[in-house]
């Protein structure tokens, strides 16, 4: 459910990084140091001041850190996708390998990152029509499925011990199907890299050859001789025992042959060891400078000492860990275990002492405002929870549930003090006791917010205080209602699909796409695109009864049942085309049809499992088309509304150029590219009544409807943006300037050092796209990520925030 109120949007002030940090009141290392009696490292005594000093500086580290990975990022995808016309694929095993072997031998670190190539693509079994590209293939392949939304970084955790100071050492785990009372299966799938089918990368399956053997078969139908070091993903649920019982037992053992999926790793690692004994020391000397001054550690700290905060960015880079998270996770699990030092290892309990659980929601809604971890929890939607008498739509989490009142398709919560319901940040803190659990459920910060305020991964618990910094390295932009990326391309594919919906016989659900094409002549008015009202005319719709041969656009065959993985359904734009034949408005549409087999239990948005718009932009040559990487993603089960309403999902139109959000660098190879537009995507996520996509005068007055919408000027995008999107799409907001300028110089800096960092795992691949001069970075960039820096948008349309048109 989309934040309709975003007059508290997070904007760039004269405190950027204690803006970033979770409310003080609440930070547990900040607590710990007002209690006392903790141990102090390299003289430095663990006061208030010098804490809160600490928190600013890995605040610091961890926007420059990812400004960093932005710019390895691009160098990657123009690469391997721009210039080899590959797919760019990420192995994560080296980084764990290093994680394992730390925690058994705590000298024995060795500097690691994860590994990066760019490999061919396998043919899929979906094609698009000839007649869509301009060098006339036999066919195209639709654009591969993205390898991953984004990762999730691991840089530091900062943590506080009364008495002999310990070492932390985090383990994550991400469920695709999540426990509830009526599951069959738990799913490990959420924290792992897709293939270009949209399944489990290297993921294996047992099935019967044609000898009669048991053997295991990959995703492409290749048999193999063994599973290899590959691990079953799936777990059943155990035969309860008594009356108790929740929490419910799970195991792969109690998991049918055919019902298995195998792969290599699924849950990651991060010991605390390397920075708590060679970085943590070098923070406190800097903060303890600033304490002593009585400064604070803001744009001008950070430029006075960058080589300081350079230092410290080398030692987190080197040890940080990296996570990939897919369109698929519904909840990410991240269990603290507080260890000690014993012989050449730690040792560690054998269950956690706290979790935390990140839905979705927190952390796939708005990734211009969700770059650091601290972000997490204060711009995404209201979470809710609820007592499962009242029914399940809308619930994010069940409290009050017993053996003869199950809470269905959603997990259980028991909130601390017994609260029965209400909303949260979409995080959870979860402590064990000896008799369950107990969960901190916190409301996002805000002047209006009441409850128990607080973002980030925070741990509260009496063993070991803790903090975990890091950021979020998107692989594209997640937007948000009333958000806009520019499209500096020619060709606009859009897919949709879903996994499942309990609420239809074996999970089948038909959700269909269509398009509302209009053309508006310029008047240079607030509205979209500059439209003058009364002007617009219709041109076309397409929808499954409507499907022309036009040779611009077009949408795929209906598929009625959602089965197998990727886009059920595609839609397919020539912006280049449209715009000469006077289109300058595309809106893409979708509506829940139903049930496969024509029933339609008032089936609502958040009634979909897995269910997603994705968006790929190319050239009309098919070989680029085939390559293209996925720039932005929506996740369709967050919208609301009920079978009866359609949704628009996103509109393409032609824009001014004085409203590009864009570096000044950006080379511009796209058809519009010398006429003072550009093409840009505008995410709608709005509502309309229709059953189905069959009305013209209904969808004709809609698109109307969206275009009246008016869009800020340059100035006011850039003044609702955070901290790093700003810095990502140079936007300077006149009273920012200062600020900005002082951390973009020590991020370009940062840049460089980190190009100039060869490891022995790295590919031939990465090393060309670390020695790639800036000026074929930025002629190339537009043509392969057309959205601009992977993660970033402009907050454009403030009316459609939530909002039915």
């Amino acid at each position: 459910v989309e934040n309709t109120d975003d007059r508290n949007a997070n904007k760039i002030d004269e405190d950027p990084f204690g803006d970033m940090l979770p409310p003080v009141s609440t930070n547990p290392v900040v607590g710990a140091s007002r209690e006392g009696a903790v141990a102090s490292i390299n003289g430095v005594p663990e006061t208030e001041a010098v804490v809160l000093q600490e928190e600013r500086i890995l605040a610091s580290e961890s926007l420059v850190d990812e400004q960093v990975e932005v710019n390895q990022e691009e160098r990657m995808e123009v690469e391997c996708v721009g210039m080899e016309h590959l797919r760019e694929v990420t192995y994560y095993e080296n980084e764990q390998e290093e994680a394992d072997s730390e925690i058994r031998n705590i000298r024995s670190f060795q500097p690691t990152e994860a590994e990066h190539q760019c490999l061919p693509l396998h043919l899929r079994n979906k094609k698009l029509p000839s007649r869509l590209f301009s060098d006339h293939p036999t066919f195209a392949n639709p654009p591969p499925f993205p390898e991953r939304l984004g990762e999730i970084v691991v840089e530091a955790v900062h943590h506080l011990e009364k008495g002999e100071p310990k070492h932390i050492v985090l383990e994550m785990a991400g469920c695709t199907s999540c426990e509830n009372d009526r599951t069959r299966f738990v799913e490990w799938g959420g924290l792992l890299s897709i293939d270009e089918s949209g399944q489990f990368r290297k993921m294996y399956r047992k099935a019967v050859n044609m000898l009669g053997f048991s053997v295991p078969k990959d995703n492409f139908g290749e048999w193999h001789v063994r599973m290899g070091d590959r691990k079953p993903l799936v777990e059943g649920a155990e035969p309860a025992k008594s009356s108790h019982r929740y929490p419910r037992k799970w195991s792969a053992d109690r998991v049918p042959a055919g019902e298995q999926k195998y792969v290599r790793t699924y849950k990651y690692k991060y010991s605390s060891f390397q920075f708590d004994e060679t970085i943590l020391g070098d923070v406190k000397t800097m903060a303890a400078e600033a304490a002593t001054e009585h400064s604070t550690v803001d744009g001008a700290f950070v430029h006075e000492h960058e080589a300081e905060e350079l230092k410290v960015l080398r030692e987190i880079r080197e040890q940080e860990k990296r996570i990939p998270f897919n369109h698929k996770l519904e909840q990410m699990h991240m269990n603290m275990y507080v260890c000690e030092e014993r012989g050449a290892g730690l040792i560690c309990p054998t269950t956690p002492a706290e979790t935390i659980l990140v839905h979705d929601s927190a952390l796939a809604f708005d990734s211009a405002k969700s770059a650091t971890f601290d972000e997490l929890g204060k711009n995404s939607p209201n979470c809710f929870y609820g007592h499962c008498s009242a029914g399940e739509r809308g619930l994010t989490m069940c409290t009050g549930c017993t053996s003869d009142r199950p809470c269905g398709s959603h997990s259980r919560t028991q909130p601390r003090g017994g609260i029965e319901q209400g909303t949260f940040n979409c995080l959870v803190e979860r402590a064990y006791t000896d008799s369950g659990y107990v969960d901190v459920l916190p409301t996002k910060p805000g002047p209006t917010a009441g409850g128990f305020q607080s973002s980030g991964f925070l741990f509260r618990g009496s063993g070991s205080r803790a903090h975990v910094t890091g950021h979020i390295n998107w692989h594209l932009s997640v937007p948000r209602a009333g958000h806009c990326e520019p499209f500096l391309q020619d060709v606009a594919y859009v897919g949709v699909g879903v996994d499942e919906c309990d609420m239809c016989p074996g999970g089948e659900v038909d959700v269909d796409i269509g398009l509302v094409l209009l053309s508006c002549p310029p008047g240079h008015t607030k509205a979209l695109g500059g439209a003058v009202a009364g002007q617009c005319r219709y041109v076309d719709h397409q929808n499954f009864a409507h499907r022309s041969t036009h040779g611009s656009y077009a949408i795929s065959e209906d598929d009625r049942s959602g089965k197998g993985e990727g886009d059920d359904e595609w839609a397919f734009l020539n912006l280049a085309k449209m715009g000469k034949s006077g289109i300058t408005h595309a809106m893409v549409v979708a509506n829940i049809f139903g049930c496969v087999g024509g029933q339609r239990p008032g089936i609502g948005w958040q009634d979909l499992e897995g269910a997603f718009m994705r968006v790929t932009g190319s050239s009309s040559v098919s070989k680029s088309f085939q390559n293209a990487e996925t720039i932005g993603y929506v996740d369709l089960d967050g919208m609301s509304g009920p079978a009866r309403n359609g949704a628009a999902l996103v509109m393409f139109y032609l824009s001014e150029d004085p409203k590009l959000a864009a570096p000044s660098e950006l080379k511009r190879t796209d058809g519009v590219a010398r006429t003072g537009y550009h093409w840009k995507m505008l995410t709608v996520k709005g509502t309309y009544q229709g059953h189905v996509l069959d009305s013209r005068s209904t969808l004709e007055a809609f698109g109307f409807g969206a275009i009246r919408n008016v869009e800020s000027d340059l100035d006011r995008q850039a003044a609702a943006m955070s901290l790093p999107t700003a810095l990502a799409t140079e936007q300077s907001p006149p009273r920012e300037e200062q600020t900005i300028a002082e951390v973009r110089d020590v991020v370009s800096h940062g840049e460089t050092e980190a190009s100039s960092v060869h490891l022995a795992s790295e590919s031939e691949s990465e090393r060309k796209a670390k020695a790639m001069p800036k000026t074929e970075l930025w002629h190339k960039l537009a043509a392969t990520l057309p959205e601009g820096p992977p993660g970033t948008d402009a907050f454009c349309v403030p009316s459609l925030s939530g909002t039915k048109i």
